[in-house]
This record gives structure tokens, C-alpha cells and sequence, in this order.
């Protein structure tokens, strides 16, 4: 089982530290899975055959040493005069993998067209991937996009960050050793002489079925997987998928605290403040997701990454809309807007308030967190976070320091929400 690690801005000491405005940190659990019983270990090939993986019948004979059972994928070619080794044993002296040569598992690297429509993931130009703050927007975005005709997207995968963090030192821990894993990882990669590419083509690999299993008999161009969380991996996703789209939702981080406090674990709390501060998921949200949003916009290249700010979406819909479909080089579709009247994939994941209670968007969220946040027991939070974000986030994100500073200190008017 693969246990959520701490955040990294657990160890932080600032205004929302856990011996400053914010409580204990609270600790990631829950209940481990069964493990899996049997395994492969046992197996042994017929006389004289090899091994493949094959994909619903396991480990199976190697053809050309026996019959080739369905499910298998890709042809395996003899080595030279036909000597067939066991895929577990590399040809001496050959580098794996061995071009044409004794081991194949299968077709990887290109998996498109699917079912005979348009969508090839390649090296991403099928894929659109969206991230931001969680309550942020990212559900009403991933709506409008998804009305489109030529835009499929499901909830929210999260496929690409257990792949993407295997090569990270930090921010991953396992009950088999994350650290140890990555070692073992690199000194595989470094033997095979490919180094992290190798892993990041077998990634892309992974995502062909994956991503493809999705739009298997569908027409769209584009797979959109809004994963809020790849916040965290945006430089990962934009070298491992040069081609595909990565959008940046924005919005004013008060307007997000406001609706983690609102709709969160500890919104019908006393003092959602310190149920908020026993989530440590959610506070590294607050606290590093818009230091690494700001880093990703201007880090990757404008043509592949682009922000849109949910202030200026729900205000004119159709004029960011319009402007991200030219960027995606599709045609405006003008019931886009019109999200409610589109059927949508549910899940548990996603936000079960906002979008999906309304047909279109609406502008009354936006500034909802000015008077939810003055109050009283709610604004010593609010102050802190704002001063560890710094004037200087703030301004990189486009939103004015001064300003949200000046609108916690007015006088409440009264309870509210986000």
C-alpha cells in the first residue's frame, strides 16, 4: 500500500505553523489493504520456452515455443538464426531493450488511432491536463471544456502522480522504502543506459492504455484529466508529454481558503479553522500550491501552459472560452457555456456544490469570501495566510496585496460562505 507522505510544508515555520495560528498537523492514515496473495515467483516456461507477460493470461509462453494465447500484445521476433531466450535473461553483451531482438513486452511508445477514431496520445498532443488549488474552479472549468465536441474528460484521474513521484527524493512514503525505490530505479536506468528518459517513455507507455482505454471507440481530439493535485508535478508532466497542454486555474487564494473553511471537513465546526489545520493535505494546498502555480507559469513555455483566472471565467465565459479553444486550435462551440444542458461523468471526486448546481456560470461565488472571512473567529487566519503568501505571490498571480489586505479589515456585515 502506498501511504500519502506528510507534506513538505509540514516542516515549514510560518504564521500557519502548528505551534503558531495553525494546530497539530494531523497524521495521514488509514487502513492498509490485504496483500495480495501468491504471486509469480513459482512459475517456470515449459521446456525450452521463455516467459512473456501477457494481458489477461499472466506469464506465457514466448512465441515460436509454443502457441500464442490471446491478450498478449506485439509479436516477439527470434534473435537471429531463431534461438529464443527467456525475456528474464538479456542476450550477453546487448543492451535491453533489444531492437527486434529476444524481449518484448509490447507495443509501447504510440498508441493511436484508437478504435479507428482520431485520438494518439504520441508524446501528449491528445492530452489536456488542468490543475489548480482544489476549490478553486477547477470542476465548472473542467465543465466547460468538456461541452465541447471535441473535449472528452472523466471526474478526475490522478493517474500521473504515483509514475511521477517514483523519481522524486521527497514527498512520497511507502511501506517498501520510497527513497530506496528511487535509488533502485536509477541505478536500473543508469544499467540500461537510457537513463530517466527510459522512464518517462514507459510512462507515456502507461498512459497510452490508460488514456486510451478512455477514448477507445470515441471521435474527441483531446482528453482533458483535471487533476488539481498536479500542481505538485507540473515540470514532471511537462517534460514527460512535451506536447501535451497543461491549464493553470487561478483564483484568488482568500476565495479558496474561504471555501476549504466553508465546504471542508470542519465547516459545521465551531472553529473550522482548526479542523482545517489538522489537514495537512489541505494546508500544503494553501501554502505551497500557489508558489508552484506561479513557478510553472513562468517556467514552461506559453504555448504549452497557459492560466486562466476564475474571477475573469465566470465574469465573460465566452471570451476565455474563446480564447482557449483558439489555443487548443478548435472551433468555438457557443453551448459550451451552457455546461448544465451536456451530460457529465460523476464521481466521488470533484466539487458537488458549485457547478453542478448551476446551468452556467455565475458570478455570486467571486467575492462571497469578503464577508465569510471578516469574521471573527475566521479573520486572524485569514490575515496570517495572507501575510505568508507575501505581497510578492500575490502580485506573480495578478492579484492586488493591498487590496485583499484592505477587504479583510472592513467591518463584518454578517455570516457567509463559499
Amino acid at each position: 500500500m502506498v501511504r500519502p507522505a506528510r507534506p513538505a510544508g509540514g516542516a515549514e515555520r510560518g504564521p500557519l505553523h502548528p505551534r503558531g495560528l495553525g494546530g497539530p498537523a494531523g497524521r495521514p492514515g488509514g487502513e492498509p489493504r490485504r496483500p495480495l496473495r501468491g504471486g509469480v515467483s513459482g512459475l517456470r516456461a515449459p521446456a525450452g520456452r521463455g516467459l512473456r507477460l501477457c494481458g489477461e493470461q499472466g506469464l506465457a509462453p514466448v512465441p515460436g515455443h509454443g502457441h500464442e494465447p490471446a491478450g498478449c500484445l506485439g509479436p516477439h521476433p527470434p534473435v537471429g538464426g531463431g534461438r529464443q531466450l527467456s525475456p528474464l535473461q538479456p542476450a550477453r553483451g546487448a543492451p535491453l531493450p533489444l531492437p527486434g531482438g529476444a524481449y518484448r513486452l509490447g507495443r509501447a511508445g504510440h498508441w493511436g488511432p484508437v478504435s479507428g477514431g482520431g485520438w494518439r496520445l504520441g508524446r501528449g498532443e491528445g492530452l489536456v491536463f488542468l490543475a489548480g488549488l482544489p476549490r478553486s474552479g477547477t470542476t465548472l472549468l473542467q465543465r466547460l471544456l468538456g461541452s465541447h465536441s471535441q473535449i472528452h474528460t472523466l471526474t478526475e484521474p490522478w493517474l500521473m502522480l504515483h509514475p511521477l513521484y517514483a523519481l522524486r527524493e521527497q514527498g512520497i512514503a511507502t511501506d517498501y522504502g520510497a527513497p530506496l525505490a528511487r535509488l533502485a530505479l536509477q541505478e536500473f536506468l543508469g544499467q540500461v543506459g537510457r537513463e530517466e528518459e527510459l522512464y518517462r517513455e514507459g510512462i507515456r507507455a502507461l498512459a497510452g492504455v490508460l488514456y486510451g482505454a478512455a477514448m477507445a471507440g470515441r471521435g474527441e481530439r483531446y482528453f482533458l484529466d483535471k487533476t488539481p493535485r498536479y500542481y505538485h508535478v507540473l515540470p514532471e508532466l511537462a517534460r514527460t508529454f512535451p506536447e501535451a497542454r497543461i491549464l493553470l486555474l487561478l483564483r484568488n487564494p482568500l476565495a479558496v481558503l474561504s471555501s476549504m473553511l466553508a465546504r471542508g471537513p470542519g465547516g459545521q465546526a465551531a472553529d473550522p479553522t482548526e479542523a482545517l489545520r489538522r489537514e495537512p493535505f489541505m494546508m500544503t494546498d494553501l501554502r505551497r500550491g500557489p508558489r508552484l502555480l506561479a513557478q510553472a507559469l513562468e517556467r514552461l513555455p506559453p504555448e504549452r501552459c497557459r492560466a486562466v483566472r476564475y474571477e475573469e471565467l465566470v465574469e465573460d465565459p465566452e471570451g476565455r472560452l474563446r480564447e482557449l479553444c483558439a489555443w487548443l486550435g478548435l472551433d468555438y462551440e457557443p453551448d459550451m457555456v451552457a455546461y448544465g444542458r451536456h451530460a457529465h461523468a460523476r464521481g466521488r471526486f470533484g466539487d458537488p456544490y458549485g457547478a453542478p448546481a448551476h446551468e452556467r456560470p455565475v458570478t455570486a461565488p467571486r467575492d462571497r469570501w469578503r464577508e465569510h472571512l471578516r469574521q471573527p473567529r475566521l479573520r486572524p487566519f485569514a490575515k496570517a495566510y495572507l501575510k505568508e503568501l507575501g505581497p510578492a505571490l500575490l502580485r506573480r498571480l495578478g492579484y492586488d496585496p493591498e487590496e485583499l489586505a484592505a477587504a479583510l479589515e472592513a467591518p463584518p456585515a454578517g455570516e457567509g460562505g463559499a
